[in-house]
């Protein structure tokens, strides 16, 4: 499956064109070349999460669309990878999979906040898709989602039990 640079879904799909065109010459918009400065290098994937990358084709940029929905993109409380300091956070755990539409999101916000010096736990399910901790009931239950919930009951009952 090829896969390109950002996920492509809904409002994500959306506003993926703005953090994944290169930045053209003479181009101010300090929200954007702030971006490129590190907060999405997807350099700092694992090399099998970028073999099967492609380039997007995208629609021309609509200036008053990007105005507009700014404040919300660039909102650390929205998106927390868009925070450009993620020290002091409080420990994390980020679930990814491999067919995640967030899973590059993931995986870079796991790789900053260790960086921050943040303890963090990232799961990643090979098997894995978005929203895959809700589908443990039958007639809608997945191997993958019943793991992801042991291992976050796991994960609970070992801290209640150090907290206590």
């Amino acid at each position: 499956m090829k896969r390109t640079l950002l996920v492509t879904s809904l409002f994500i799909g959306w506003f993926a064109y703005f953090l994944t065109t290169p930045v053209p010459t003479g181009f101010e918009n300090p929200w954007k070349i702030r971006i490129f400065e590190g907060l999405f290098d997807y350099r700092r994937l694992p090399q099998r999460f970028r073999q099967d990358y492609v380039e997007p084709t995208r629609p021309p940029v609509d200036e008053e669309i990007a105005r507009v929905l700014e404040p919300y993109i660039l909102n650390p409380e929205i998106h927390p990878l868009m925070s450009e300091d993620l020290t002091g956070l409080p420990e994390a755990i980020v679930v990814t999979g491999d067919h995640d539409v967030l899973r590059d999101e993931g995986t870079l916000y796991a790789v900053r906040l260790k960086d921050a010096g943040v303890a963090v736990q990232h799961w990643h399910y090979e098997h894995g898709f978005h929203g895959m901790i809700i589908f443990t009931e039958e007639p809608f239950r997945f191997a993958t989602g019943m793991n992801v919930l042991k291992d976050m009951s796991k994960f609970m009952r070992e801290k209640t039990r150090t907290a206590a």
